[in-house]
């Protein structure tokens, strides 16, 4: 347990600390820097405090033993690589608030099964779901913001690998009805 009043975590502040198994994080931490927690192979689970504002690149990368994180809706920066190599990772809940997935983010994170797309995406980057071999489910609780993405390549679309949409955990998207304009024009806001 990190005591109260840490603000950030600085670069390579636990990197290889191949013995450590969780970690509880002060409530007044707000940045978690580069390499911060990368290699930590035996690291299960941890637990981000609700004012963390971002995660810099590789983080966690290389948490081959991580099953699960849910990133707190004050996040509004994921940088690259930040779950590279999280091969036990096998469900995220990104935050409200977070616009873009960027470069590799879950790059071989093959045991991923589910993630949840928050609403507010605006982005998905090059390579972001590479290596996601066991996705099946991909969680948007609006389709109309799902539709308004801009995925950068064909296989950063996590439908690329999961093949199944779902609006909640239980029910999945199987039908889509486009609506037409007044003016006649057609209004197809999932085809670019």
């Amino acid at each position: 347990i990190l005591p109260e009043g840490i603000t950030s975590i600085q670069s390579r502040a636990f990197q290889n600390c191949s013995s450590l198994t969780s970690i509880d994080l002060p409530n007044s931490l707000t940045e978690i820097k580069t390499y911060a927690f990368y290699a930590c192979n035996s690291l299960t689970s941890i637990s981000l405090p609700q004012g963390l504002k971002s995660i810099l690149r590789y983080a966690f990368a290389g948490c081959s033993s991580l099953t699960s994180i849910i990133i707190p809706n004050q996040v509004s920066e994921i940088y690259e690589h930040t779950f590279d190599g999280c091969t036990s990772l096998a469900s995220v809940v990104l935050p409200e608030g977070l616009q873009t997935i960027n470069n590799s983010l879950f790059l071989n994170c093959s045991s991923l099964t589910e993630i949840t797309i928050p609403n507010s995406l605006h982005t998905i980057c090059e390579n972001a779901f590479d290596g996601c071999t066991g996705l099946k489910k991909v969680i948007v609780k609006d389709i109309n913001a799902w539709c308004n993405i801009s995925f950068r390549t064909l296989e950063c679309n996590p439908l690329h690998y999961a093949h199944h949409l779902y609006s909640d955990e239980e029910t999945e998207i199987k039908e889509l009805v486009l609506a037409f304009s007044r003016s006649g024009s057609s209004y197809f806001p999932c085809i670019r």
